[in-house]
C-alpha cells in the first residue's frame, strides 16, 4: 500500500461502497474496480522467484516498473505473467463488508498487495477464501522474493 493517507482515502470509498445494498451490483463492481485500479499506483514489491528469473534473465524486463496497465508491452496476450493479489479482492471486500468503521476498512486494506507470478504458478492457487495466503504460496512451491533484491 502506498501511503497511510492514500489508504485512508481508499478506505473511505470502500467503506461507502460496501455499506450499500449487497443486491445493488454497482456497489460491488465499483468497490472491486476501485481496489483493482489502485494497483496501478501501488507497484508490486514482490514476485515469485520464477517470475523474476523469466523477466530478468529471459526477457530483460524490470518488474519493479511494471503494472497491470503496461503489461501488454512485455506480455502481449498476458499469457506468461499475472499480477496476482495475495489476498484476493473478493476476500478483502467480504472482510470490508463486515467492518464497523472506516478505520477497520483501512486496517483490512493493509493486506492489499499484488505480486508478479507466472500463469503456470497461478493455476496452483485457490482463487479465493484464502485463510493464510502466504502459507498457500509456500505450500504450492511458489517462493515470493523482494523485487528490490533482484532489480
Amino acid at each position: 500500500m502506498s501511503t497511510v493517507s492514500e489508504r485512508e482515502e481508499l478506505a473511505e470509498v470502500i467503506y461507502f461502497l460496501t455499506r450499500r445494498n449487497p443486491e445493488f451490483k454497482f456497489s460491488h463492481t465499483g468497490a472491486r474496480h476501485t481496489l483493482r485500479g489502485f494497483d496501478n499506483i501501488n507497484l508490486p514489491k514482490r514476485a515469485s522467484e520464477e517470475a523474476v528469473k523469466k523477466a530478468k534473465e529471459e526477457m530483460g524486463i524490470d518488474l519493479t516498473k511494471m503494472t497491470w496497465s503496461n503489461q501488454k508491452k512485455f506480455d502481449k496476450d498476458r499469457k506468461t505473467f499475472i499480477l496476482e493479489h495475495i489476498w484476493p479482492v473478493t476476500d478483502l471486500l467480504n472482510e470490508c463488508r463486515k467492518a464497523k468503521s472506516k478505520d477497520e476498512v483501512s486496517k483490512i486494506l493493509e493486506k492489499l498487495e499484488t505480486v508478479w507470478i507466472l500463469r503456470t504458478e497461478d493455476i496452483k492457487l485457490q482463487k479465493n477464501n484464502r485463510a493464510d495466503p502466504e502459507k498457500m504460496y509456500e505450500d504450492m512451491g511458489i517462493k515470493l522474493v523482494a523485487l528490490k533484491d533482484h532489480f
